[in-house]
């Protein structure tokens, strides 16, 4: 609007290829978005998912909705890699020491823009990248998916594990931590693009984070950056399939590829 005026179409397809650039085709369908005060697509996606974890049936959504598949990937993506962290903040808890924890470089501690409070955070030794070793050895799976019909069919399966469903209830309770056995901290897994060098880089934090509440709920969000690309996970598997030759892929904007499978027993 700095012109003063809607763009015309021209102007719109400018836009539009410069956002899919930066953003890529996920990232320019979230910015077209306007506001809603209705969470109508949130909140059948995560009734969906809360009733697969806690009942352990495959559940499946429909819709014809690209939004409610945006949120389907997105809810999953955050619960697999919060789960991991939640695991992660299991054995720490339980024996602190072994994670080696050190102070964050003060650079970084008292900067402004710093996510963290700095009293009582912590970096820990992570281990191995995708955290493959915090995962229960005998979950109990349940498949979760969204078809979304149209033109074009596209499927997008997550093989969850129940135990997840003990994440839902300590975030339930905690207003949006992924812990609750540590003293009102967090634990994040992955920094992503903190400026952190290694080895810091490749540790994780425990922190009291700096949050945002959500205005008409007991939640807060954490302030802090996505993680960072090539970044990878192991547990899960998650999967489009189209209509379209050759389009059976991973969804685009993968964050760090974490949608994989568990390998056998």
């Amino acid at each position: 609007m700095e012109h003063g005026r809607a763009p015309d179409e021209a102007e719109r397809e400018v836009l539009r290829k410069e956002l899919e650039k930066e953003l890529g085709p996920r990232g320019f369908m979230l910015a077209k978005k306007g506001f809603s005060d209705l969470p109508t697509d949130e909140a059948l996606v995560y009734l969906a998912v809360e009733y697969a974890l806690s009942t352990g049936r495959a559940t499946t959504i429909l819709t014809g909705d690209a939004d409610v598949e945006e949120q389907f990937f997105k809810l999953l993506w955050l619960i697999n890699t919060h789960y991991r962290g939640m695991l992660l903040a299991d054995r720490y808890a339980n024996d602190f020491a072994s994670f080696k924890p050190r102070p964050l470089p003060e650079r970084f501690a008292a900067h402004p823009a710093c996510p963290f409070e700095p009293e009582g955070t912590v970096l820990i030794e992570r281990g191995h990248p995708d955290l493959q070793h915090v995962l229960p050895p005998r979950p109990r799976p349940v498949p979760i998916s969204c078809w979304r019909l149209g033109p074009y069919f596209s499927m997008m399966t997550f093989m969850a594990e129940r135990e997840m469903n003990r994440l839902l209830e300590v975030k339930d309770r905690t207003g949006g931590l992924s812990t609750d056995r540590l003293g009102g901290r967090n634990l994040h897994p992955w920094l992503g693009l903190l400026p952190l060098r290694p080895p810091d880089s490749d540790c994780a934090v425990v922190a009291r984070d700096k949050r945002i509440p959500l205005p008409g709920s007991r939640a807060s969000i954490a302030l802090r950056h996505p993680p960072r690309r090539g970044q990878r996970g192991g547990a899960h598997q998650l999967r489009r399939r189209t209509a379209r030759p050759g389009a059976d892929q991973e969804p685009d904007g993968d964050p760090g590829g974490l949608w994989r499978s568990r390998s056998p027993e």
